[in-house]
């Protein structure tokens, strides 16, 4: 359950950072390029996303383009760091 808990965590912290550079809503399964984000953005949100505490390479997002997927890959990133 904490897992769940945790993901639906992270979810909730990054949604509202990739709507605002979007300016549009986002869930969970769609591709944040094919809303429009880009690399610039791509990076500017990732560089929020770190700043929460988080430390994935700014580069993730190409391969997780997801919320859930780069939610996923931020909570292994966190369960690495503490191993």
């Amino acid at each position: 359950m904490a897992y769940e808990d945790d993901f639906a965590r992270i979810v909730s912290l990054i949604r509202p950072l990739w709507q605002s550079a979007l300016l549009t809503p986002i869930d969970e399964h769609t591709d944040l390029f094919d809303l429009g984000a880009d690399s610039l953005l791509a990076m500017t949100v990732m560089i929020e996303i770190n700043g929460l505490g988080y430390d994935l390479p700014r580069t993730a997002v190409f391969d997780h383009p997801t919320l859930n997927r780069l939610a996923a890959a931020l909570l292994e990133s966190r369960s690495e760091a503490a191993a």
